[in-house]
């Protein structure tokens, strides 16, 4: 829940530096206020254990939850289908990141080791080969992503 609440002001916040008329940032609150919905009865996955028979489990609850209506904004979030859903995806992707900065570096790098079983100087690699993909679509996203990552990588490493 923490992190859907956070979406929204992440979203608002960014959306004008996107220089892109064809996000509507209306829809892209709808799919980020639902685009985890099928969590209710999944769980939440650490996105970097999440299988491809966990993210279809998830899709199938997440529509039988939601009312059809809202069937094509879940649609385009997971299937980045228009600019509004790659934004939404985009979010929901650097969300966490965004987090870690206010978090004890000690806490972020115990869990990757915990549950991934990786060196602490492997973690900003890993977070640029998933997450960066779902910035590319927009320059500034792009540009913004590589300024967390290089927070990210002070802030754990005091660099």
């Amino acid at each position: 829940m923490e992190h859907v609440g956070h979406l929204p002001i992440i979203a608002t916040k960014i959306y004008p530096f996107l220089d892109d008329s064809s996000v509507d940032i209306g829809k892209t609150l709808t799919m980020l206020a639902i685009h985890d919905i099928g969590e209710l009865v999944t769980g939440d996955t650490f996105t970097y254990l999440k299988s491809d028979d966990d993210s279809q489990e998830e899709y199938e609850h997440a529509l039988k939850l939601l009312d059809p209506v809202y069937h094509p904004f879940y649609e385009d979030v997971e299937n980045q289908k228009s600019n509004s859903g790659k934004f939404a995806k985009s979010i929901d992707k650097m969300a966490p990141d965004l987090w870690e900065l206010s978090l004890e570096p000690k806490e972020s790098i115990t869990r990757y080791q915990n549950k991934l079983g990786i060196k602490p100087k492997e973690i900003i690699s890993l977070k640029k080969k998933s997450k960066m993909k779902y910035m590319e679509w927009n320059p500034f996203l792009s540009e913004f992503y590589e300024f967390i990552l290089q927070n990210l990588e002070k802030h754990f490493f005091n660099k």
